[in-house]
C-alpha cells in the first residue's frame, strides 16, 4: 500500500497489535481512490456461505454526518470527520 508516495507494509499480526484509537482528525479529505481501496478490501472479507449479506456507504455530506453523529449512541465524534466509511447489513427480504 501506498501512502503519500510512501510504501507502507504490515502483516495482519503487527496491525491489529500496534492498533490504536483516534478521535481528534484532520480536516483533511480523503482522496475517491483510498477510499475505494478500504470499501474494497471490506468487499473481499468472507462471509459465511459467500453470502456477502453486508453493504458499505461512504458518508461525506457534513449534515448526513450530523445527523448520524446525533442517532449512534458511542459515535458523537462522527460529526468531526471528514468521511465516514459505514458498514451495514442487508435485512433478508421476506417472501
Amino acid at each position: 500500500m501506498t501512502i503519500k508516495g510512501a510504501e507502507v507494509n504490515m502483516d495482519a499480526i503487527q496491525a491489529i497489535k500496534s492498533r490504536v484509537s483516534i478521535r481528534k482528525y484532520r480536516n483533511t479529505p480523503i482522496p475517491n481512490e483510498i477510499l475505494e481501496d478500504i470499501v474494497d478490501c471490506g468487499r473481499l472479507a468472507p462471509s459465511g456461505y459467500n453470502h456477502q449479506s453486508y453493504i458499505f456507504v461512504v458518508v461525506t455530506d457534513q449534515g448526513m454526518r450530523n445527523r448520524i453523529s446525533q442517532a449512534a449512541k458511542y459515535g458523537k465524534f462522527i460529526k468531526m470527520v471528514v468521511t465516514v466509511p459505514t458498514f451495514g447489513l442487508k435485512c433478508p427480504s421476506s417472501q
